[in-house]
């Protein structure tokens, strides 16, 4: 029997944690359910090239070993080590060497951003599967609809990241869209452990990861930490939180290390709060939007946290007080509702393959 040939179209350039782990983990998942799997380089189809003179400032930089990043650095290994990715420019290439295209699982079919026609796979011609796209939100218009729903009609299987953004999309375009998880999530922690770092430090301490600058967010957490007794590490994504900590380097695996080895993980991101799940730990989420406001993106953490009971744990500006009320997480009775939506997303995904 011929082996089946699968791509996958995701954010891969940016040096995002989520993005990189999202796309890893759909891969292993892929080449667990004995089908071959590539993820396409959207750098050459999708991402904006950079002017020559930049691209020269770069090298002379890497040459001289001036202003690199140790966190890019690691990023750079994470996508050698442990990704296979496709390189190939052509679109006519790619059509000939793959029998699925799959679509999925990062924010690429956000409202909020640009219509771009490569993360809907307008340009491929074969079987073609979304495996959890993320809508993001619930406030998106017929507008957005009507541009995308061109491109969603030539799908063999739809899926999404949020079971109301899934509904919503499905009434407003006719078509049949199934909720399933982050891949993140089919892979449970013995897998995850596998990319686990040592690190040089054995002191208890509070994990920050924020995406956004809320003031608010770091005020709490060193009041936290003082009143626990605990060191603050954080991950670089904003100047103004290094007057709390040191920025931490750090890649993909970076990133899982400090997790499952931190005593409690503060965190504004949707990944984060994953894999604090998928580690057992304990973890508060801050909601980084206004609920129903500009840009709202809180969907994705509610259509999670609703179904595996912990909507406690995500965390507005005014419920900081209730932190130290709330009891420890069940990870039992968690892992166990975990298992079923593990089940039948992977039993999606084998279905829009073989089908």
């Amino acid at each position: 029997m011929k082996k089946i040939n699968t791509a996958t179209i995701t954010w891969i350039s940016w040096n995002n944690f989520g993005s990189l782990l999202q796309a890893f983990a759909l891969q292993q998942i892929l080449l667990k359910l004995g089908v071959r799997n590539k993820i396409l380089c959207d750098k050459r189809f999708a991402i904006p090239k950079i002017s020559l003179r930049k691209r020269i400032k770069k090298l002379k930089n890497i040459i001289l070993r001036k202003n690199i990043n140790p966190s890019d650095t690691m990023f750079t290994k994470f996508r050698k080590r442990f990704l296979q990715i496709d390189t190939t420019a052509s679109y006519s290439t790619l059509n000939k060497r793959y029998d699925i295209f799959i679509c999925g699982s990062d924010q690429i079919w956000s409202p909020y951003l640009k219509h771009e026609p490569y993360y809907y796979l307008r340009y491929f011609s074969k079987k073609k599967v979304a495996y959890a796209p993320s809508i993001g939100t619930c406030s998106f218009s017929e507008e957005y609809v009507k541009t995308i729903l061109g491109d969603l009609r030539q799908f063999a299987h739809l899926s999404a990241r949020e079971g109301k953004s899934a509904s919503k999309l499905s009434a407003m375009s006719g078509l049949s869209i199934t909720e399933v998880l982050d891949p993140t999530l089919l892979l449970d922690s013995s897998d995850w452990e596998k990319l686990l770092v040592q690190q040089d430090t054995t002191e208890s301490y509070v994990l920050c990861y924020f995406l956004s600058p809320n003031q608010w967010y770091m005020d709490y957490v060193a009041q936290y930490a003082k009143k626990h007794h605990l060191s603050i590490k954080i991950f670089n994504t904003h100047k103004q939180y290094s007057d709390y900590a040191e920025a931490i380097p750090a890649g993909p695996c970076e990133f899982l290390s400090y997790i499952n080895s931190a005593q409690i993980v503060f965190t504004d991101s949707y990944h984060a709060s994953i894999f604090s799940i998928l580690f057992r730990k304990k973890f508060f989420t801050f909601k980084r939007f206004v609920d129903d406001g500009d840009l709202d993106q809180n969907e994705r953490i509610y259509n999670l946290f609703n179904h595996l009971g912990l909507q406690s744990y995500f965390i507005g500006m005014r419920d900081t007080a209730t932190i130290d009320e709330l009891p420890d997480i069940e990870y039992d009775s968690v892992e166990k509702t975990l298992s079923t939506l593990r089940l039948n997303s992977i039993q999606f995904l084998k279905q829009a393959i073989s089908q």
